[in-house]
Order: C-alpha cells, then structure tokens, then sequence
C-alpha cells in the first residue's frame, strides 16, 4: 500500500474531525467531479482516503495528480477485493473522528461536511445522513424523488432501516470512527451487496440513534446496470441471498418487513389523497402494483 506512514498517523491521538472514505475502481470518467467537490468543501478539517481497488483504467494516476496538489489527499492501494475490504481498510488508517463513506463516482455539496459534523457532534445521533440529488442514467419516464421529508426524525430513519428499505438516502452517512471499531467494520458477507443497510443496522441493533437529514448534500450518480459496482445485486438470486443474510443477522427484520407490506400500501394511498389537485404535475405512485398518475400528471402527457 502506499503512504505507508498512514498506518502510524492513525495510531496516535485523532487530530483530524473528518476522514472522507473514497474506494476508486475503474472510474477514471467520474473521480475527478468526486474529488473537485471534496476539496470544495466550506469545512475545512478533513483528509480523504482513496483507495485504489486495483483499477485497470487512469484512476489512480488522476487521484495522484490530486494527492500532488493538496496534502488532504491521501492515497491507498490494494489488489481487488471489492467495496468491503477497501472500505475497511481505509478506515482502519484513517485519523478522522468521524467518517464518511462516498462513491468515487457521486459528488457532495460545498456545505455536505459542515452540516453533518455540526449536527452530529450537537445532538445525540450516531450517524446522521443526508437526503439526495439523483443524476445520471435515469430511465426515461421514471420519477425520482429525494429523501428528505421535511422535519427530521430518527424513527422514520430507523423504521426504513428495519423494514430493509434503506432509511439512510445513500452510504454518505457520518458516524463515529469508534462505532466502526465496535461493530467490526464492514462485513464480508456483503460483498456482492447491501453492505451499507448491514452495516447500519448494527447501530440500530445497539440501539444507537439514527437519522436522515432533509438536507440534499449528496449528489448520487445513477449508472447503467453494467456501468454500475450493483450489476452483481441486481441479480434475483444475489439479491434473495442477500436478504436471507440480512434477515439471519437482524432477525427483527422479519417483523419490520411484515408490518411494512401492511402499512406501506396504505401510507402511498392516503399520501395520494392528501396531495390530489395540488400544483406538483410530476407526482406518480404505485399503490399495490399499480401505477397511479394524479391528474395534473396525466394533463402533461
């Protein structure tokens, strides 16, 4: 690995509030936005680890190129081994605090760190996530929306979370460097996928407090299945192993699951109803498999 002297830095006292986590694979088309926007940051205390998966293509040479001109950028090799290991072992230099996953290929607001530190280290959260931009290959037609919903609250993060629908809007969530150390990390039995919900259900198994920001600080790239470290978790079968280990680890997910295949449709109906006739023509939703279009929606076609 390179800059061997991180894993001393790391041994001493923390000095740094945020570590940045950036596992680079073959995204030589995106990693120059990604870094852009971490050094655009308005807060200023943070490093950022790349780790280099073993890229094929000219990730690394443009994340040295970036390491050359501002030393908060720091560099990691490894051979492949997917998101997990090179998650893992980033953290495990990393001098930070606190500790942010992103996506080499999505992009973070000026003010993404200063909001998330500020709040996390003013309130009794563990990790505080933000809410989402979508950009990228969206499918033709298809409607997006953002995470956030208004106010805050913790329980509808956890509620997500217990019901495997995600909770947090993307991996970007900021949490303790030492609650990553208690739960073991990121676990390799998630290597084809879903890591994140996993990993952050240990917060919620330990009772830890959870939330997701209406804040939309994160810009989340949508890739074509091939183009996307997904394509393996798309799969049925990869997916239905994935669940079934979920649900081994967190056994309450099974009742969470449950209740969520009650509610939800009844939540989606009367939300349709709360929001019939109102201004926003994009508004569509699928109420026990069936697509739904509010008028103004349909007026646009």
């Amino acid at each position: 690995m390179e800059n061997t002297n991180m894993s001393e830095r790391a041994q001493s006292a923390n000095n740094t509030a945020v570590s940045v986590i950036i596992p680079v694979y073959n995204t030589e088309k995106y990693i120059a936005e990604c870094l852009d926007s971490v050094l655009s940051q308005t807060f200023k205390d943070f490093e950022a680890i790349c780790i280099d998966d073993g890229s094929t293509d000219n990730s690394l040479s443009i994340i040295k190129e970036y390491a050359a001109r501002d030393s908060r950028i720091k560099i990691m090799s490894q051979k492949n081994q997917g998101v997990v290991a090179a998650r893992n072992n980033a953290i495990a230099t990393a001098c930070g605090e606190y500790i942010l996953p992103l996506d080499s290929d999505d992009m973070i607001a000026p003010d993404c760190l200063k909001v998330l530190y500020n709040f996390i280290t003013a309130h009794d959260y563990a990790v505080v996530g933000p809410s989402v931009w979508l950009f990228g290959d969206l499918k033709k037609g298809k409607i997006y929306r953002d995470a956030g919903w208004g106010k805050p609250t913790g329980w509808s993060t956890k509620w997500n979370l217990l019901c495997m629908e995600g909770g947090l809007a993307s991996n970007s969530a900021m949490y303790p460097k030492r609650l990553w150390e208690k739960y073991g990390g990121y676990d390799h039995m998630f290597d084809k996928g879903m890591e994140d919900l996993d990993f952050y259900l240990n917060f919620v198994d330990d009772r830890q407090k959870v939330i997701c920001l209406p804040d939309r600080l994160v810009y989340y790239r949508q890739r074509s299945i091939e183009g996307s470290r997904r394509s393996e978790t798309k799969v049925k079968e990869v997916r239905k192993e994935l669940r079934a280990n979920l649900r081994r680890k967190h056994p309450r997910l099974v009742k969470y699951r449950l209740l969520y295949k009650i509610i939800n449709p009844l939540r989606k109906l009367l939300r349709f109803i709360a929001c019939w006739g109102t201004s926003d023509s994009g508004f569509v939703v699928r109420i026990c498999k069936i697509t739904v279009y509010r008028n103004s929606a349909m007026l646009k076609k």
